[in-house]
């Protein structure tokens, strides 16, 4: 069975082809497609999208470059959406220190929300890393420390391109790693 664990079939740029490339998809054998959320409308975009195409899957959570455009109302509404069945994974979240560095504070606070709460709803977390690889790795083993249960905490590392410690302390905490996207 092929899964395609990262696509953002939701975002606008897939309005002129968005059925054909779901046929296509089938077609070549992926039987399963699970979406990242960006944000709250995304969330939405993509439970929508899932409710209409069996085999379609909804994460749920704010995309670290989109932080600083959210509030507290938007957490809390990411916390009631991860608790649906209809969601089966909290992601993407991470670190993203390529476009700017000047939300590092907040990303890092809505990562540690993250972890925490894919640990609390029992879900995977899937990780965006992009030029933060240190940091990632200190802020999940930190969260990780402080589970009552460590084991709870497993998923995905999208788009992997860190060195090799990341990819072994990923590993040894339950993470798979993943090539390629955004």
């Amino acid at each position: 069975m092929l899964v395609d664990t990262h696509c953002h079939l939701y975002a606008d740029a897939f309005d002129a082809d968005r059925e054909a490339v779901i046929e296509r998809a089938r077609e070549a054998g992926v039987e399963a497609i699970v979406m990242p959320a960006i944000d709250v409308p995304s969330i939405y975009a993509a439970l929508e999208l899932a409710s209409r195409h069996e085999g379609l899957y909804v994460m749920a959570a704010i995309h670290p470059t989109h932080v600083h455009l959210t509030g507290d109302s938007d957490l809390v509404e990411v916390e009631a959406l991860a608790r649906e069945d209809r969601v089966v994974a909290v992601g993407e979240s991470g670190l993203d220190q390529y476009w700017s560095r000047d939300y590092d504070g907040l990303q890092e606070d809505v990562f540690r929300w993250h972890i925490r709460l894919a640990a609390e709803v029992g879900k995977p977390l899937v990780l965006h890393n992009r030029d933060a690889s240190a940091d990632l790795e200190r802020v999940l083993r930190d969260e990780r420390g402080r589970l009552s249960d460590p084991g709870r905490l497993r998923g995905v590392v999208h788009c992997f391109g860190g060195p090799a410690s990341l990819a072994e302390a990923a590993h040894e905490m339950g993470f798979l790693l993943g090539l390629g996207g955004t």
